[in-house]
């Protein structure tokens, strides 16, 4: 659900821009992350912190008129006129002349064409030629690896170190500020070859920690962190 307001701020960013909302997520979370360790200690019961936690979320519900709609969806269901509003709406705030006419013309075109097409596209189709079968399964077995890795560290941090999960909590946190450059640097490398290095130093850093003796707290918490930084990353390229 978090994703959810990211996804329909990208629509209306161009091909350029498209890192700037993915930092701006990646930045939120970690000065939230950064702040509960200390609302947490100071609070005496962790029900109080559940409770607030769900509580600031519901202000979000009162915005849900000025909240913009997906374009494409709206275009999906039929309702042209309210996704043009909403693109000069968007145009006029970045100092842009949206051109009504020539979006609409160039609507008109691609529904022609898939009028035009002879074979009802489903979900299906996704299936029926070996490339799109294997970037199909590939970014299903990816994005879950990044998923369950991430949530796994996260929920290791009351194991490292001394077992302050105050302090592991934060320091975790913390280490996930040098991920602030994964946009800058997939725009210029691309995805594949960061993603590939982060997951392997994320393996190989949970690895050694699974040999690390259990009195050895700095070591571990060391190796843990990275491992959490590393795939913390990768999260947010998948």
């Amino acid at each position: 659900v978090s994703h959810l307001p990211f996804l329909i701020v990208v629509e209306y960013c161009g091909v350029a821009s498209r890192t700037v909302p993915l930092m701006m997520v990646m930045m939120s979370y970690t000065f939230a992350s950064l702040t509960v360790p200390w609302v947490a200690m100071a609070l005496p019961s962790w029900r109080i912190l559940s409770v607030i936690a769900s509580t600031l979320i519901l202000p979000v519900i009162a915005c849900w008129k000025i909240i913009p709609e997906s374009p494409s969806w709206l275009l999906v269901k039929g309702r042209t006129d309210e996704a043009m509003a909403q693109l000069g709406v968007v145009a006029r705030v970045n100092g842009n002349d949206f051109q009504d006419d020539d979006a609409r013309k160039e609507l008109l075109k691609e529904k022609e064409a898939e009028s035009s097409a002879t074979e009802k596209v489903n979900l299906l189709q996704m299936f029926k030629t070996p490339n799109l079968r294997v970037n199909a399964f590939l970014v299903n077995i990816i994005c879950m690896m990044g998923f369950m890795c991430y949530y796994g560290h996260v929920q290791n941090t009351s194991n490292l170190g001394e077992g302050n999960v105050y302090k592991s909590y934060f320091l975790g946190a913390l280490v996930e500020i040098p991920c602030w450059s994964i946009p800058i640097i997939i725009a210029k490398l691309g995805r594949r070859w960061p993603l590939l290095f982060l997951f392997a130093t994320s393996g190989v850093a949970g690895v050694v920690y699974g040999f690390i003796p259990v009195d050895y707290h700095l070591t571990s918490l060391s190796v843990g962190l990275i491992g959490r930084m590393t795939v913390n990353g990768a999260y947010f390229i998948c």
